[in-house]
């Protein structure tokens, strides 16, 4: 009796523990690979902007999501930091205090400027020791400074310091290392010391407070190493002291502290910025997390695997303005917290373990009525997940046994009204037989028509007077008569509306008026019982639909069609007018391939993409992203989709089956705020241009006419997940639309003429919500002086003039002279203008021809070269994987490359007659008159090897770790009134082709 009361009380205490237990973060690491300068980050803190500042021992880093960028000591070089190993950080406003073991930095963060401050052995109003460890202002807005030899107050504006010492009445400060400096809610300001305790400061005296250390008196500070001082939301104060955990100041009256101890004390910063966990980094001990509510403590280190922190030396702490965790570590780079609450279930594929789901792309999905979840795999037969277990039970094709499942490849599964499960399969249709645990299978029989008429089917559904509609792989519609297994066929013909407009049958559904709605591969159907009404892709019909090939069909419970479609995105049926209305990727969605779609309880739409899931607020018809973090991050979704009877969503994937609780996982965000990161003017950054403030602090620009080529760097302040953040922008006055959503944040505008423009950009996070006025930058481009109004005036006026002269002298040689003078001003305006034209038909980084000027000269080359009879040869070339090098080695090193690969290519076709331009991006275009196709050869086979020869080192290259390129090449001899751009399009495809067959390479066009 006695042990099972026992038993009864200890599964009541872990019942109770799990209910209040700490949940563990998952960390991923940022590191030098990642482009951070140095793994040991000894501070971080967050600008007013949303900028991440990290103190590393080379060096001060600002970092935007993407790139770092890096503030290092160089000799002989001003306004750089006094020192590269950063130990502290303060941020104070617009003003970035930081401090190294070489001194005392002022950064301003509007202007770039770095002021530093030095111990000076021949001025005792120096700084005293150039390890400069804390950072801090008193309530009354002065600023101390904590070093390796005692504390100091600066006096900012003659930049002298003011040195605190021991007194003789007892109320000074022992000259050694002070760890931090902290202002409280209060007004009080504490000093923490390496060895001689805790310091409060007294403004009446200038004096000191030293509070009581006593290892043995658990209401003192157990260690005069106090390391760390962080306050909480509530206003408490926690200390982390070397050997002696972390103490918090109960009563402020009495100085009374309780101390929590962790396995290992050594510990060297305490944070307190969330309301419920304290955190605390140890030197070599790992993290611990302390629960506030519970008492429990959690402790990470490096050794626990994947998610935990990269190194044991937890050296820095941050919660950022979305309440990411950021830990710097000493070795193992920074480490980010991941979402804390359970978004997700991943069922994964296991070659170990039998009773896992099988491995291949998800396809489908079904509930039973028995409750059982039945999941169709392609290659890898039938699975049933018994949801209680989390283990399969698996169904294959055997040979051998004609019941078994008749093909591994399934495509299709449905129950229909009486229960009966049937499969869809590359081998028949398959009817699942539950006393027995096997098949029936449906197969073509050439000697019974009425049998089904293909073995590859692809969609299933139910029809009135329990029929069954099978969409076929290649014969179009079968119904079937379930009681009797004959098949009434209904094959393709485009012509005759009572047929399907195609054979190859994606999706069925229907509608509540009882239509059937058929997805093919090439069409949309809308089936009334008599005829087929035809819906194709017209890109003139903006209220059509959007692509051809129909993935999924889905009726929602207000039953409205929606239609998932590839290339095309999401549409929605307007029963009213017969039209369509479109969500693609301009708004936000993953992927233009909508390969599922299911409702939830709360009535949000969810699809599944190929590259990402998300929801559909179908009120604002707006779509919301969902990530899935951690290990798994996002992978490509198939059309196995379902909602079981609780509420749950599951997701078929490559090796995966998701189930997603969106009662749990749907909240508001509040939208990213939008960084600019950089900009750039005529290929220079003005974070080195000291006549502008720096690019973030920038509102807007009045440029010059020859500073009219502009690019722009932004990122947002969500730095969970950059890489999903989205971005699309348009410069009105300018863009006549928005560009299409993308996770690329660089907008560049070449040869802007002169004018107003407003650069308007809109953000989405990583989970999709968007903030659609997150900047409004008005940009101003003067015009050339020539073309200025005071410009004409002075040409109007000059010509009067010499007009009136001539009229008022009435002499022959007088009006010669004028008119001599007339026509050299003549001239010179139209070499003005002739200035002007060259310098608009060239590209303004490369500075070679354009694409204007290519579009100008194209027809003339080719009617030149079709009247002489003689061949043209366009060679099209791109730059190997050129984003992953921007990506890798940043966009200044970028155009680097593209100038010296314009150089090389300008050499190499050195002759008068040959042309060379920059295309667009990473692409340059060759035209060779009276070039064949061995001229050509030869000429792609030198571009190659000089290309090669360069040795530019690209690491993030797929193709070989130095730069390559790839070219198309088309050689022909124009026909007369031939239209110039079918060679340009010829050589285009052939740079496909030698993209997609391994690049470094070139390719002809195909002969016709």
């Amino acid at each position: 009796m006695h042990k099972r009361y026992f038993a009864e009380f200890i599964l009541i205490v872990f019942f109770s523990l799990s209910l209040f237990s700490i949940e563990r973060p998952f960390f991923t690491v940022i590191g030098t690979r990642d482009g951070l300068p140095n793994s040991g980050v000894a501070a971080l803190v967050q600008d007013s902007k949303g900028f991440l500042w990290i103190g590393t021992q080379t060096g001060l880093v600002r970092y935007d999501g993407y790139t770092f960028k890096l503030y290092e000591n160089e000799p002989f070089v001003d306004n750089v930091i006094s020192h590269n190993q950063v130990q502290t950080l303060f941020l104070d406003g617009d003003i970035l205090w930081i401090g190294t073991y070489g001194g005392l930095n002022r950064l301003d963060l509007s202007t770039n400027k770095i002021t530093s401050f030095q111990n000076d052995a021949a001025n005792p109003a120096s700084l005293r020791d150039n390890l400069v460890v804390a950072i801090a202002r008193d309530s009354r807005g002065r600023l101390w400074v904590g070093t390796a030899q005692g504390l100091d107050r600066m006096d900012e504006k003659t930049g002298t310091f003011v040195h605190y010492g021991p007194a003789s009445n007892g109320t000074g400060i022992p000259q050694t290392m002070i760890r931090d400096l902290h202002l409280d809610h209060k007004g009080r300001f504490w000093v923490s010391t390496s060895g001689s305790g805790l310091y409060l400061y007294q403004d009446s005296t200038d004096g000191f407070i030293a509070l009581p250390v006593d290892k043995n008196n658990p209401s003192a500070l157990p260690s005069p190493y106090v390391m760390s001082i962080s306050e909480d939301p509530e206003g408490k104060l926690w200390f982390a002291t070397w050997y002696g955990g972390i103490s918090v100041l109960e009563d402020d009256k009495t100085y009374r502290f309780k101390t929590i101890r962790f396995q290992d004390d050594r510990l060297y910063f305490v944070n307190a910025q969330n309301p419920e966990l304290v955190y605390g980094g140890t030197w070599g001990g790992g993290l611990f997390i302390y629960s506030q509510k519970t008492g429990e403590i959690e402790r990470i280190k490096s050794s626990d695997g994947t998610g935990s922190i990269p190194n044991d030396v937890a050296y820095s702490c941050l919660i950022d303005s979305n309440q990411i965790l950021w830990i710097g570590t000493n070795g193992g780079g920074l480490a980010r917290s991941e979402p804390r609450e359970k978004r997700y279930k991943a069922y994964m594929a296991n070659a170990k373990n039998p009773q896992s789901l099988s491995p291949g792309k998800v396809t489908s999905i079904l509930e039973d009525r028995l409750g059982r979840l039945w999941v169709g795999i392609y290659g890898s037969g039938l699975n049933v997940l018994d949801r209680s277990t989390g283990l399969f039970k698996r169904y294959r094709h055997d040979p051998q046994n004609k019941n078994s499942l008749p093909n591994d490849i399934v495509n299709a599964l449905y129950e229909d009204s009486k229960g009966v499960i049937w499969v869809a399969t590359n081998n028949g249709l398959a009817r699942f037989k539950g006393d027995t645990d096997s098949f029936v299978t449906y197969l073509p029989d050439p000697a019974k028509p009425s049998s089904i008429a293909d073995s590859v089917i692809y969609a299933l559904k139910e029809a009135p007077g329990y029929e069954l509609w099978v969409g076929t792989y290649t014969k179009g519609l079968d119904l079937m008569d379930i009681q009797s297994g004959t098949f009434i066929h209904y094959p393709a013909n485009e012509k005759d509306d009572r047929y399907p407009q195609n054979n190859l049958v994606y999706a069925l559904e229907y509608d509540q008026a009882g239509n059937l709605w058929i997805g093919y591969n090439n069409g949309l159907d809308r089936y009334d019982g008599s005829r087929f009404i035809r819906y194709r892709y017209d890109k003139n019909n903006l209220k059509g639909i959007s692509s051809n090939t129909i993935r999924h069909i889905y009726r929602d419970r207000s039953g409205t069609m929606w239609f998932g479609t590839v290339g095309g995105g999401l549409s929605r049926y307007i029963k009213e007018t017969d039209q369509f209305e479109h969500l693609t990727k301009r708004n936000g969605i993953a992927h233009n391939t909508v390969r599922s779609i299911i409702e939830d309880d709360a009535g949000h739409l969810w699809i599944g993409t190929a590259t990402g899931i998300g929801y559909i607020d179908k009120q604002c018809f707006a779509f919301r992203g969902f990530s899935l973090f951690n290990e798994l991050k996002d992978k490509e979704f198939h059309t196995g989709v379902w909602k079981t009877r609780d509420g749950y969503l599951f997701f078929g994937g490559q090796n995966t089956l998701y189930e997603i609780n969106p009662n749990t996982v749907v909240r508001e965000k509040k939208p990213p705020e939008l960084l600019v990161s950089d900009i750039s003017i005529n290929g220079k950054t003005l974070w080195d241009d000291f006549n502008y403030p720096t690019p973030p602090y920038i509102t807007s620009l009045r440029l010059s006419y020859d500073q009219n080529n502009i690019s722009f760097v932004f990122a947002t302040n969500d730095l969970q997940d950059p890489i999903r953040n989205m971005y699309s922008y348009k410069l009105e006055g300018f863009d006549k639309d928005w560009t299409i959503p993308s996770a690329e944040h660089i907008a560049s505008y070449t040869n802007l003429p002169g004018g107003r423009y407003v650069l308007k950009i809109r953000a989405a996070n990583s989970e999709g919500i968007w903030n659609d006025s997150a900047l409004s930058f008005p940009i101003q481009v003067a015009s050339p002086p020539w073309f200025s109004p005071w410009a004409f005036l002075f040409y109007g006026f000059l010509i009067l003039t010499i007009g009136y002269t001539f009229a008022l002298m009435r002499s022959r040689q007088k009006l010669k002279s004028q008119v001599l003078e007339l026509q050299r001003l003549q001239k010179k305006l139209e070499e003005a203008n002739l200035r002007l034209d060259a310098l608009s038909m060239k590209d303004g980084l490369t500075g070679i021809s354009n694409r204007r000027h290519l579009d100008e000269l194209l027809p003339r080359i080719v009617a030149e070269c079709s009247r002489d009879r003689v061949p043209l040869s366009v060679l099209m070339l791109d730059i190997d994987c050129f984003k992953n090098y921007n990506d890798q080695y940043g966009h200044l090193k970028g155009d680097e490359v593209l100038k010296t690969i314009a150089s090389l290519l300008s050499e190499e076709a050195g002759r008068a007659t040959d042309f060379v331009a920059r295309y667009g991006g990473e692409e340059f275009i060759i035209l060779l008159p009276h070039t064949d196709r061995a001229g050509a050869e030869k000429m792609a086979q030198s571009i190659l090897q000089h290309v090669r020869d360069l040795k530019i080192l690209h690491e993030a290259s797929f193709v070989i770790p130095i730069l390559t390129v790839s070219i198309g090449i088309a050689t022909a001899i124009p026909e007369p009134g031939e239209e110039p751009k079918i060679l340009v399009e010829e050589a285009d495809k052939a740079l496909y082709r030698a993209k997609a067959e391994g690049r470094n390479c070139f390719r002809f066009a195909e002969k016709k």
